[in-house]
């Protein structure tokens, strides 16, 4: 299919659509007049946070009737990855001034380089990043051991587990050596395994004598306690069969 848009009709629609991008110039866009059926390419030219321009190319095209799309650049950064990624969402969201094709193969499936950083993950990153200071944990000891006996008493649904499955309960972040340990110390935990692996996970090994239901099925209401009323994320009880 001929794209009627001329080279510098299409650069000027996409500036005004971009705006001002912060340390971001759009130098180029253009159809890849000898692939089939539809690829464009972006270029743009980003100044990193000391000051060094960096040339990013960005990619899109139609695979197998789904949206594909890349990216590049000679310096693969934590910086520049991210602000590519974002690059890339602003491109997607406006990709039927394009082709209104890609806008169809965009509700299909959109394939993704696997160095695209999501803002879901970005979001993840940064509240792990945060953690729980070792105060706030301590502040809450009492809202944990009332959790704890209230636990104890409560007839949770029965579920029915196979003889060789396995749970543990697996936590981490910055802050969560403090909960392991906490825990230990309270008499609701009878062993907290730490990890000295940067970004590995923690282990916690929950009692399982004093409660009137199954380990399997306490773990999960620790899991969203844990979550919801402590602040750690990124713990989960962890399924395994033996």
């Amino acid at each position: 299919m001929k794209d009627t848009v001329s080279y510098k009709l299409l650069k000027r629609n996409w500036e005004q659509k971009l705006g001002d991008m912060e340390n971001a110039k759009l130098e180029g866009v253009w159809r890849e007049e000898d692939k089939d059926p539809l690829a464009y390419t972006f270029c743009f030219k980003l100044v990193t946070q000391r000051g060094k321009e960096q040339i990013v190319f960005v990619y899109l095209s139609e695979y197998k009737g789904n949206l594909q799309v890349g990216f590049t650049s000679k310096l693969n950064t934590k910086e520049l990855l991210n602000r590519t990624s974002r690059l890339v969402d602003l491109i997607l969201d406006n990709v039927n001034l394009l082709h209104k094709a890609f806008d169809e193969l965009k509700r299909v499936e959109i394939m993704y380089p696997k160095h695209y950083i999501s803002k879901s993950i970005l979001e993840e990153r940064k509240n792990e990043s945060k953690g729980i200071r070792v105060s706030d944990i301590r502040d809450k000891k009492e809202l944990i051991i009332n959790f704890f006996e209230e636990l104890k008493r409560k007839k949770l649904p029965e579920v029915s587990y196979s003889d060789d499955e396995r749970r543990s309960f697996q936590i981490r972040g910055r802050g969560s050596t403090s909960l392991g340990k906490l825990l230990v110390e309270l008499g609701i935990s009878k062993e907290f395994n730490a990890t000295k692996v940067s970004k590995s996970y923690h282990t916690i090994y929950f009692k399982d004598d004093c409660y009137n239901s199954h380990l399997y099925t306490v773990l999960d209401q620790w899991e969203s306690f844990i979550r919801n009323e402590i602040g750690f994320q990124d713990c989960f009880s962890n399924r395994y069969f033996v």
